[in-house]
Parts: structure tokens; C-alpha cells; sequence
């Protein structure tokens, strides 16, 4: 397990430490961070202790600390590489290598994610392991929510630790969650409605915060479908068919070294800031006709229906 620590003065005064000299303080802040990060590399190796291995292939493997049977694990893992697999092909990523090393898949109790992760959270992931709770295993939408954490997963690697805003690396999770329940044939109807009714009562002050202030747009929580349309507005709006896999284009292009705004102008040829300031224009411009922002977007069909 990787752990870094940035030791510095900046690091340490923004966590109230006093920086006086550096022969008279650096030793007391130096080991006030040191047992910091024991105690933290230790509570993260204590989720994983009981952790038993109960399925294990050449790409993936399960484990859990809460009961899992090895019958669910193998179910698991087939679906699990069904949705990474459909995810890749869509993305078409240009250099898959990278991206195509060992996952482990880690099933916990209601109970214990609770615990790991506070609110209503079906799974997450990080770079190497996504963990998802047991109670949603015979949930055919399941698949849906692997074929999302697993897409956050495909576009961490190929970004190598680099970020994109969250709306974006978001609305691309979302994205792959769509697709993949509509190349199953999957009934949408109840959560397009909903996703749609939310376009619809979309603010341009709202929006503006999600796209353009990632400290308080992280927060707000229509961010997540506000990344949504913010893809449907470049393939409707903009008439970029591939929008989708063109996110593909700007995670490779972040993990080559390019700051967002450009590499979402390589991949998409339009200017970032143009196309945010042209989307909040019209959330503003469709205000009193809000039905306008669905129409011509992949979620028409969850109109009411006169």
C-alpha cells in the first residue's frame, strides 16, 4: 500500500501547527505527522485484515470479510468482467495496457459499509479495488453501478493519479452506467424520468457552481446529473455523436500531462470555458421553458406523454 506524506511548512501550518524555526520545530511537527500517518495506514490496512479470498482468476479477484460464498464471488466476478469489458470497448481507449492490470473486488456487508463509508453508498472504488455492499447482489441493477465504478476505475489508470473535475470524471461514470443498462436491455424508465425531471429544474447559479467551482460544486447534490447533461449537451447540443468516448480522449490526454481545459479542447475542439459559459446561458435562456433542455437528448423518451 502506497502511503505519501508532503512534509512541509505549508503542510503543517494549514493543520495548526506553529513553523517557528526550523531548528527549533521541525522535529515535534515532523513526528506529530509521522504518527498521523501511521494511524492512518493502519486503519486502512484494518478494513482489509478479514478479508478471505474466495475467488481468484488471472484479472480478478474477490474477497470478503462478511460471508460472501464462493458461489457469489464467481457470479460476481463474470459480471464484473462483462461490465469492464464493455466499458473498455466503448471508451476505446488507445493504449488498454495500462489499464488492464489486477482488480480485486471486495464484497462487504450493509452494515460494514455503513461503517466505511457514511450516507446511502452502494459501492466505490479506488484506483485497485472497488467495494461494493452485499445487499445489492441480486439487484439486477447492479450491474449498472459496476459498470460506473469500474469505468472511475479504467479512467483513474489511464490518468496515472491526475484529476479531472469531479462533474466530469462523474458524469462520465454516469455515462457508462447508461450505456451499459441500455446494451442490456435494462428498464430505465423510472430513474431517466427522475434524471430528466432534474434537467429540468436545473439553475444557471447551480449549474455554475458545479462547473466551475470544484471545491463547492463537489458538494452540491445534483452534481452528479448536472455531469450528465453536461456530455448530453455536447453530443445534442453540439452535435459530437461520439461525446462518450471522446472522455476517453481527455483522460489520456490529462494522464500525458495536459491541464483539463486543454485536453478537453484536443478531444472535443471547442473551447472549456466557451462551451461552460455557453451551457449556463442556455440552462438560463430555456428557464421558462425547461421541457426545451430535454428535447433532442437521449432522455426525450422520459417525457410525460400528452
Amino acid at each position: 500500500m502506497k502511503f505519501d506524506v508532503l512534509f512541509s511548512a505549508s503542510y503543517l501550518s494549514r493543520r495548526g501547527v506553529p513553523i517557528m524555526s526550523f531548528k527549533s520545530s521541525i522535529l515535534r511537527p515532523l513526528r506529530s505527522c509521522v504518527l498521523l500517518a501511521f494511524a492512518a495506514l493502519v486503519a486502512a490496512a484494518a478494513a482489509t485484515t478479514d478479508d478471505r479470498v474466495l475467488y481468484r482468476d488471472g484479472f480478478v479477484t474477490v474477497v470478503s470479510p462478511d460471508g460472501a460464498t464462493p458461489a457469489q464471488a464467481r457470479m460476481v466476478a463474470k459480471k464484473v468482467m462483462d461490465a469492464w469489458n464493455f466499458d473498455l470497448n466503448l471508451m476505446r481507449w488507445t493504449n488498454p495496457a495500462p489499464i488492464q492490470r489486477p482488480l480485486t473486488v471486495r464484497l462487504i456487508s450493509d452494515e460494514r459499509m455503513k461503517e466505511e463509508r457514511h450516507g446511502d453508498t452502494r459501492a466505490f472504488s479506488t484506483i485497485n479495488r472497488f467495494t461494493v455492499k452485499m445487499g445489492l447482489l441480486d439487484d439486477p441493477g447492479v450491474v449498472r453501478t459496476f459498470a460506473h465504478e469500474l469505468g472511475h476505475i479504467q479512467a483513474s489508470r489511464t490518468m496515472g493519479g491526475l484529476k479531472v473535475p469531479r462533474y466530469f470524471m462523474e458524469g462520465h461514470g454516469q455515462m457508462m452506467n447508461i450505456s451499459y443498462s441500455d446494451h442490456l436491455g435494462q428498464d430505465r424508465r423510472s430513474v431517466g424520468a427522475n434524471q430528466a425531471r432534474v434537467f429540468m429544474k436545473l439553475t444557471p447559479e447551480k449549474t455554475q457552481i458545479v462547473l466551475t467551482d470544484e471545491e463547492r460544486g463537489g458538494k452540491e447534490p445534483n452534481m452528479e446529473v448536472i455531469g450528465i447533461y453536461f456530455v448530453e449537451y455536447l453530443r445534442a447540443r453540439k452535435g459530437i455523436a461520439d461525446a462518450v468516448p471522446r472522455m476517453g480522449r481527455v483522460f489520456e490526454f490529462v494522464g500525458r500531462g495536459e491541464a483539463y481545459p486543454k485536453a478537453f479542447q484536443h478531444a472535443y475542439g471547442l473551447s472549456l470555458d466557451r462551451t461552460v459559459a455557453e451551457l449556463i446561458k442556455y440552462i438560463q435562456t430555456t428557464a421558462s421553458n425547461p421541457v426545451a433542455r430535454v428535447k433532442g437528448t437521449s432522455f426525450e423518451q422520459y417525457l410525460p406523454q400528452k
